[in-house]
């Protein structure tokens, strides 16, 4: 009697979920398919293979200099897993879908350290930079304070919500989309956008802090 053919390894795999054939594409097309019709068990040996996904992008970013630090990462990580589930149905089960993963995990990955050469200095990188003296230093640090909050209040309301939500209370792109409505890529425009404004406005007072 001969043995399975490819068509049944690739059924049989759609419906066990996270049972497969190593380097079967078929089989992988069937996972992707049983994921996107709702199938449990799909669903489950989906989210086993996308564990590689932190994998691809710490691997590419030691590779690459390390250009991300670990809250890069994070919100890379969650963003890439959001493109991928976001493309699957156009997984055509022609390549190894781990393959495919890396594909996409690498094109996120160059656009983000891309954008991370072109991005502003953080806020908190601005303040400790400056020079402060060790008898006044209580006093500036006020006046910096001080200045950032009036800084903040230059911005519109959704720049300054957006910056409020990742300095003070550390979230994600990918939560403060959800908590703001919009997309991770909406709430990181809004953040830089503030941030630079907010850069500019602390630029000038330097030379006030080292008097």
């Amino acid at each position: 009697m001969s043995g399975p053919t490819s068509a049944d390894r690739g059924s049989s795999s759609g419906e066990r979920g996270s049972e497969r054939v190593l380097g079967d594409p078929q089989a992988d097309l069937a996972l992707t398919r049983g994921f996107l019709s709702g199938s449990a068990t799909c669903i489950h040996g989906l989210g086993e293979r996308l564990r590689i996904v932190p994998r691809i992008l710490r691997g590419l970013n030691a590779r690459s200099g390390r250009p991300l630090d670990e809250h890069d990462l994070a919100d890379l990580v969650q963003d890439t897993a959001t493109v991928i589930l976001r493309k699957l149905d156009r997984y055509d089960g022609r390549a190894e879908f781990d393959g495919w993963v890396y594909g996409i995990c690498r094109f996120e990955f160059l656009n983000a350290a891309r954008g991370r050469r072109r991005r502003p200095r953080p806020v908190e990188d601005v303040e400790l930079e400056l020079p402060v003296s060790s008898a006044d230093g209580a006093e500036v640090l006020n006046r910096i304070s001080a200045d950032i909050d009036s800084g903040l209040a230059t911005l519109t309301d959704s720049e300054r919500e957006v910056v409020r939500m990742k300095h003070f209370d550390d979230l994600t792109f990918e939560s403060i989309g959800e908590r703001l409505g919009c997309s991770p890529n909406t709430a990181k425009t809004r953040y830089y956008r503030g941030l630079t404004k907010l850069q500019e406005f602390m630029e000038p007072r330097r030379k006030e802090y080292e008097a």
